[in-house]
């Protein structure tokens, strides 16, 4: 026993030495982990920003033309209303032409595969940019703002016109058979609401464009870092 505290009085400097020795190279090989974790991390949360980057592209190029739609439909409901109003009655194949220029409805569909394909992974955290992730969460909740208008307001609108017409009208043959409710004083004013319903939409269309091309802005800056 006597021995052995003699060597380690003599010798532990030397085991201290190789003790540091270890801990320092489980501390390096830690941080060395860590950093390359981190660095795979960044090159994977920066590819993600560029899959976004080009859905929003996509996205702000598709609500431009949905935009530019719906214009053409409400120069075209205003036109109508102007010569129900002011014309003699019309032609049946005028009025079949005229209606289904109200009925022709697109409906815009965002494209959000990469943020879901974030979200069920769990990899949304590797997006660190706090302004990036806020501005998506916005634009996706402006998205189906956009979507229920459509779906609740828009399309149950056309719906009920073809109910209140349907003493006037052929869903199998998509024509009137009697254009006197459209000429009528109600089938105007159903135009007109048509019109306003339109108008509606399509300021939903134009937030969701705004709104797209600001979180495309903050990822374009954040690419360029």
């Amino acid at each position: 026993m006597k021995r052995i505290f003699t060597t380690l009085s003599q010798k532990w400097p030397e085991y201290l030495l190789e003790i540091l020795v270890i801990i320092l190279g489980i501390l390096l090989a830690l941080y060395v982990e860590e950093w390359n974790t981190d660095r795979k991390n960044d090159e994977k949360g920066r590819e993600y920003l560029i899959l976004l980057q080009e859905d929003i592209k996509s996205d702000t190029t598709d609500l431009g033309t949905s935009i530019r739609y719906y214009q053409r439909r409400k120069d075209h409901l205003g036109s109508l209303v102007e010569i129900l109003r002011t014309e003699p009655p019309l032609p049946m194949a005028t009025v079949d032409s005229l209606f289904w220029n109200l009925y022709i409805t697109i409906n815009y569909v965002a494209n959000t595969e990469t943020f879901q394909s974030m979200i069920s992974s769990g990899d949304l955290e590797l997006i660190t940019n706090q302004s990036i992730k806020t501005g998506y969460y916005k634009l996706n909740k402006q998205y189906n703002i956009t979507y229920k208008y459509y779906d609740n307001n828009y399309i149950q609108y056309l719906l009920d016109f073809l109910v209140r017409t349907r003493n006037y009208y052929s869903l199998d043959q998509r024509k009137f058979f009697d254009a006197s409710f459209v000429q009528s004083e109600a089938g105007i004013n159903d135009i007109v609401g048509g019109y306003s319903l339109i108008a509606r939409y399509q300021n939903h269309l134009k937030e969701s464009q705004k709104q797209a091309k600001n979180v495309l802005t903050l990822i374009q800056d954040e690419l360029k870092k």
